[in-house]
């Protein structure tokens, strides 16, 4: 049993994305249910803690709390449904500590810990899918042109970084193939139709500030000289698929291709996009890259150990080299370094 108490929403047609995404998950006032779940409003529930109760969930349930303030939602769920599904519940309930003693959990950091997006989680972890387009509105539907929020963006881009930040692969692998349902969702529009700047630059936003840079594997010492380049994926072969299964790439080549759509005066000069790209600068280097992937092509010297790192095992790394003026760096960061010194990198 799952309770899942937050306040209702009047408006049953297509809101705006920044009040439903920071509101409860519950529409127009009805229970949301599932298979395995109810949803209740009322606050004289005696597992509520939003009407001042200290009383703990039943046993064998957690209490989650998701969000801050007035715009947080409390969800009661089995333990053994959560430690199953996310690594982080598992790991964190099996220390004793005062989450474990008092069964409550508070997730409440801004823009990541989404009570909407925690919602479709649960949905996920307990029927094995969510329908993230149930939450938009009712007049909503796939065959409409992309809508000026961003809304089905917004929504997967977050449940993927929530996904992530609780160990939960399963639900970060599904809400990835929504998000890329969305973005190639081009077959029922006209060939010149791009995705809105507002809601696409918001989800980019938030997929670059909440989730790690793919390239390096820092120890736990913190020496940058003990980073591990071996994981660094070959651009060679990335560039070759539209999508990848890497969320930043998706979101940076979609902006590409809105470049590419509308010309870079009205979008690439845009203040929100200038914005962003001052507030994520490696959103820049993947950019660059999808629109000039030839400028940037993986290649490996004959020698390569004489771009062995200092003290690591750098040296199982390929090099990068500068196209414009044929130079190696043992990193991307170097090269994207020399480059703007350079002035060969022009966005």
């Amino acid at each position: 049993m799952s309770t899942h108490e937050s306040s209702p929403r009047s408006d049953e047609v297509a809101p705006s994305i920044e009040p439903i995404l920071q509101q409860s998950a519950s529409s127009a006032g009805n229970p949301v249910t599932s298979s395995n779940a109810t949803t209740s409003a009322s606050s004289s529930n005696s597992n509520s803690i939003t009407n001042g109760s200290d009383s703990l969930p039943p046993e064998g349930s957690l209490r989650v709390i998701v969000g801050n303030g007035s715009d947080s939602t409390t969800f009661t769920l089995p333990i053994p449904l959560l430690t199953k599904n996310s690594e982080y519940f598992s790991s964190l309930l099996s220390f004793p500590g005062s989450e474990q003693r008092l069964r409550t959990v508070t997730l409440d950091i801004d823009e990541i810990d989404n009570p909407l997006a925690f919602k479709c989680f649960v949905d996920f972890i307990q029927s094995g899918r969510y329908h993230w387009i149930e939450h938009y509105g009712k007049h909503y539907h796939y065959k409409f042109q992309p809508d000026p929020s961003g809304f089905g963006m917004i929504l997967n881009a977050r449940v993927y970084i929530l996904a992530e930040r609780l160990l939960s692969p399963e639900v970060a692998k599904f809400a990835l193939e929504e998000l890329k349902e969305i973005l190639d969702n081009t077959r029922f529009f006209k060939k010149t139709a791009f995705f809105p700047t507002d809601g696409l630059l918001k989800a980019t936003e938030l997929v670059y500030l909440g989730t790690p840079d793919r390239y390096f594997n820092t120890s736990a010492s913190g020496d940058h000289h003990e980073t591990t380049l071996s994981r660094r994926p070959d651009w060679s072969k990335r560039v070759k698929n539209k999508y990848q299964e890497n969320i930043r790439d998706i979101m940076a080549s979609q902006i590409a291709k809105n470049i590419k759509a509308v010309n870079m005066p009205e979008f690439g000069r845009s203040k929100a996009y200038l914005n962003l790209l001052m507030n994520v600068p490696e959103l820049s280097i993947d950019i660059s890259m999808a629109v000039y992937p030839e400028m940037y092509y993986v290649e490996q010297p004959p020698d390569a150990s004489m771009y062995v790192g200092r003290r690591t095992n750098v040296n199982r790394a390929e090099p990068e080299r500068c196209r414009v003026c044929q130079r190696f760096y043992p990193s991307r960061n170097e090269l994207f370094r020399h480059l703007r010194g350079a002035n060969h990198l022009s966005l």
